[in-house]
């Protein structure tokens, strides 16, 4: 074999212990503090809401929930519903603490995904902070408003 293949196997094979070394830090990174992996999935999930919205003309109903990203409601046509909008895992969508995500319609019935944290009660810093899909819902969270 030419010293040449011999280099570039070389290459990829540093190249792949430095990317599995990478992988296993985030994972160990991410286990140690879940917030920025609730904070990507509850922004997903207010993007699947978003786009609901846009095909549909509303948010769903509390009844609703988030059982409408995922199965057409009786109340929307199938000419407007083109679900789903996002994938369950074991028919709930968890946030990494093992809890339900939430969903709530505020006054004005823009509907909001959020998560209650760590401790899994309002409120909380760090870890056990509330994470909500729109800055507008954590603005009212945080005054204490009922968003």
């Amino acid at each position: 074999m030419s010293r040449t293949k011999v280099f570039l196997i070389l290459v990829f094979l540093l190249g792949g212990v430095a990317a599995l070394l990478l992988a296993r830090r985030e994972l160990a990174r991410e286990q140690l503090d879940p917030s920025p992996r609730a904070a990507r999935e509850v922004g997903a999930i207010q993007m699947a809401l978003e786009r609901y919205r846009i095909d549909t003309g509303g948010y769903p109903s509390r009844r609703e929930g988030f059982d409408a990203l995922v199965h057409r409601p009786y109340t929307v046509s199938s000419t407007y519903w083109h679900g789903p909008y996002i994938q369950w895992r074991e028919n709930r969508l968890l946030d990494p603490w093992g809890r339900p995500y939430r969903y709530r319609v505020m006054s004005d019935g823009h509907g909001v995904a959020y998560t209650l944290g760590a401790e899994g009660a309002p409120g909380g810093a760090g870890e056990e902070q509330d994470l909500w899909g729109t800055s507008e819902a954590a603005r009212a969270a945080a005054a204490g408003k009922t968003p």
